[in-house]
């Protein structure tokens, strides 16, 4: 891969931004997970599975990932116009823009997958230990 060139360049780009987002996402799940030790505990009293905590995880990840995209695409979208416009003005050509669905497309599905992958060790975390142990820690 020659990144002299700009070749790869972009999917070099997008695999480090994929790592940090799978990064900040971890963290915040994990604090999350940990912060909420003991509400998990307590629902797991009352009758909730492990299976529902770990899907209550694995839904925060994911409305994280959803939230982010709702906002950041239109964002990211509005900025990168305002700003290929001033640029081409400048230098006086077209100011067109085409972004194309299918990378779109790559987008939602790819941060998605992060969620999902961000969501595996904090879901496990959750469900893990002995219920009257974590409502004991509590006091």
């Amino acid at each position: 891969m020659n990144l002299s060139r700009g070749e790869g360049l972009l999917i070099a780009l997008g695999a480090l931004l994929a790592l940090l987002v799978l990064a900040v996402l971890l963290h915040a799940l994990l604090t999350s997970v940990r912060r909420d030790r003991s509400e998990h505990a307590i629902l797991r009293a009352l009758g909730r599975t492990r299976g529902q905590t770990r899907w209550t995880v694995v839904w925060q990840s994911l409305t994280l990932g959803v939230t982010a995209l709702v906002i950041g695409i239109p964002i990211g979208l509005a900025a990168t116009n305002w700003v290929w416009s001033a640029y081409a003005r400048h230098l006086g050509i077209s100011t067109e823009i085409f972004v194309p669905i299918a990378v779109l497309g790559l987008v939602v599905a790819g941060t998605l997958v992060v969620a999902l992958v961000a969501a595996t060790l904090p879901a496990l975390l959750s469900a893990r230990g002995i219920v009257a142990e974590q409502l004991r820690a509590r006091d």
